[in-house]
């Protein structure tokens, strides 16, 4: 499984489409179509599932799928797509026959759920505050530091910088391995964190 998860992430988002619509793989392998779903943007994923018949027919899908899966691809799986948490969060708050899951699950990954709802607010904030494709152009001297100190300011108290500081590259609020390494730095550095945050409190704009 982990072979495939591998070749599925080397794969585009529409070849990806191609498969899931040519082949029949939410009943013949599920664990490969939820491979191939990490890969879709929200819109994608919503017509894919909305072929189904039922609501209820895909909370199966991704009951039974999660169920097979150990609990570090689960959290991959998540933070890879942070759009696909939040449709199958609320596919399963929806579901009257899914509650009882839907809180056991919340229970057991409640840590990693929470860093996805931190990153997931992070991200709003980063992209409406700045143009990371502007941004991404320039030499590094010439970016807006204040992008980087609100990010540093919004995990500064969290224990696992070098996990969340790698899912930040992966979704682009960090831009390149030069800035993550520099985050890391820089909050497990106490005396320099002290002397940076003296004077920033967080984006201003909400």
């Amino acid at each position: 499984e982990k072979y495939f998860f591998e070749i599925t992430k080397s794969l585009s988002m529409e070849k990806c489409k191609q498969i899931l619509l040519k082949v029949e793989l939410i009943e013949n392998d599920p664990t490969l179509a939820l491979y191939l779903i990490t890969n879709l943007d929200i819109t994608s994923i919503e017509m894919y599932f909305a072929s189904l018949d039922s609501i209820n027919e895909v909370a199966g899908f991704f009951r039974e799928v999660l169920s097979e899966l150990e609990e570090e691809q689960v959290r991959e799986f998540f933070i890879k797509n942070l759009e696909l948490y939040d449709y199958i969060m609320r596919i399963f708050q929806s579901t009257a026959s899914m509650q009882k899951y839907y809180n056991k699950f919340t229970t057991k990954y409640k840590t990693e759920l929470e860093l996805v709802d931190k990153i997931m607010v992070m991200q709003d904030k980063v992209k409406r505050l700045f143009d990371l494709k502007v941004e991404r152009e320039k030499n590094p001297q010439d970016r807006d530091v204040s992008r980087l100190m609100g990010i540093m300011y919004e995990i500064k108290d969290d224990t696992n910088l070098n996990e969340i500081s790698k899912v930040l590259l992966h979704k682009g609020l960090l831009l390149d391995e030069v800035e993550r390494k520099f985050v890391v730095n820089v909050l497990e550095n106490k005396q320099l964190k002290e002397d940076i945050f003296k004077s920033f409190a967080g984006w201003q704009s909400s």
